[in-house]
């Protein structure tokens, strides 16, 4: 731990020395070259040559050319972004024709899946209703077909089996006739 104290000690030295090297440096910039240098500037740049008809018309020419690829380089330009526009246009669309399509094809697949998750919901409470029935439990086979009832009301095989079922619990047990009688009416 001792050689830890001393090591910062340098470091903090070293790092004095070098900012002591940054403040010692000669700045190259004063007051009087920066005045003449801009002097020296500003009286070159108002010196014109004489403007002859011929510099004239060869910077007329210049202006033209360079007006002319300008105009030529805008013409493309608007081209471009015009055939660029009409392409997304056109692909937006039938994207959303193709989106369309795929939106109908999702909602039949999620209309089918409902389905088939309500026949086997339908299948699984009948079956369930038949073992509760073969095994004598007329009260849980009548809850079962009930529930297989709830998805299918108006099915004939969930009909006759509480009808049958309402009939020998109603014989054995002495339950469920008056519902026995109701599907009878």
């Amino acid at each position: 731990m001792p050689g830890l104290g001393g090591s910062i000690v340098k470091i903090v030295i070293v790092s004095l020395r070098h900012k002591k090297k940054l403040f010692r440096r000669k700045s190259y910039f004063n007051r009087e070259n920066a005045v003449e240098l801009s002097r020296e500037v500003h009286d070159d740049a108002l010196i014109f040559p004489e403007a002859t008809p011929e510099i004239l018309e060869d910077i007329q020419l210049s202006h033209a050319s360079r007006k002319k690829r300008f105009g030529m380089l805008a013409a493309l330009v608007v081209v471009c972004s015009g055939a660029l526009t009409i392409n997304i246009i056109l692909k937006n669309q039938s994207d959303v024709e193709a989106q369309k399509r795929v939106h109908i094809a999702h909602i039949k697949i999620a209309q089918q899946r409902k389905n088939l998750k309500k026949q086997e919901d339908y299948l699984f409470y009948l079956t369930d209703g038949d073992y509760w029935f073969s095994q004598g439990h007329f009260k849980n086979a009548v809850y079962q077909y009930e529930m297989a009832q709830w998805f299918y009301p108006q099915g004939a095989a969930v009909q006759s089996r509480l009808t049958r079922t309402y009939g020998l619990a109603c014989a054995r047990e002495g339950l469920f006739c008056e519902k026995l009688n109701a599907s009878f009416e």
